[in-house]
């Protein structure tokens, strides 16, 4: 399945307003990305902020100027008084990229494409085992670039629980993502797949070579069952698939789950 890719939106008003509203009727969530000089003379902060008061106003119907922006205690932005709109917001020297959310938690990070990252000693403490390997058996021309998509899409997993690079980046994985704008597997350190428990993973390329990556939940079931005894793994112990799934995150979770590796 295909995301739609991030509007570019040169600036208030234009054609991209009318898109937004598409996308968020149609998805449920948006992707927005935009330089710092079409929104702000202030630097990239004050743009970064009028960038994301603006594109909430449009999806709120609300004039530009009342959307008011707070942080959670981690660092996570979030709108006064809306509750039912997540947003998130990345900004890289003047690149700006913007998520909002009507499904649940989003978290979006973005960098350029041509950041020196594959091979450098950052990759080992980001990158697990199976996906340095993965990497290196990519051509060598695409390494660095899926390097930095894999990167993106671990700080925006970070983002979305609004813990950003406190959520150590080995503890989890993921595919190496191949194709711009598919859904990209969540894997554990050792390489496995792991239960997504409604999580959505996704990385786009922008037109002027950047990488967009954002982490996705979905809401809750309307009525989350009542808490029940886990029975005991019907995996044999020592198989891949030997984790229990946590009851817990039925239910609008609000710290990233454990990811473990099985025992051998």
């Amino acid at each position: 399945m295909t995301a739609p890719p991030p509007l570019h939106a040169p600036g208030p008003g234009g054609a991209w307003t009318g898109a937004l509203l598409r996308h968020m009727d149609d998805d449920g969530y948006a992707l927005l990305y935009g330089r710092a000089g079409d929104w702000s003379a202030a630097g990239p902060r004050a743009a970064a902020r009028a960038f994301l008061t603006h594109a909430a106003a449009i999806v709120l119907r609300v004039a530009p100027d009342v959307p008011e922006l707070a942080r959670e205690p981690g660092g996570k932005p979030y709108l006064r008084g809306c509750p039912g709109l997540e947003v998130s917001l990345s900004h890289s020297g003047a690149f700006l990229a913007l998520g909002l959310s009507r499904l649940g938690r989003i978290g979006v990070d973005a960098e350029s494409e041509g950041r020196p990252l594959y091979g450098r000693p950052v990759a080992r403490e980001v990158f697990t085992a199976p996906e340095r390997a993965a990497l290196r058996r990519l051509p060598e021309a695409g390494r660095n670039a899926a390097a930095v998509r894999l990167w993106t899409l671990k700080e925006a997993y970070g983002k979305a629980w609004g813990l950003g690079l406190r959520l150590p980046a080995r503890s989890f994985g993921f595919a190496v993502p191949a194709t711009a704008g598919a859904a990209v597997p969540l894997h554990r350190p050792d390489g496995t797949p792991a239960a997504d428990r409604g999580w959505r993973f996704v990385t786009h390329r922008t037109p002027c070579g950047w990488s967009v990556g954002a982490a996705l939940a979905a809401p809750p079931p309307a009525r989350p069952p009542p808490p029940e005894p886990v029975p005991p793994d019907p995996v044999r112990p020592g198989s891949p698939g030997s984790v229990r799934p946590d009851p817990a995150l039925r239910s609008a979770p609000r710290s990233p789950p454990p990811f473990r590796t099985p025992s051998r």
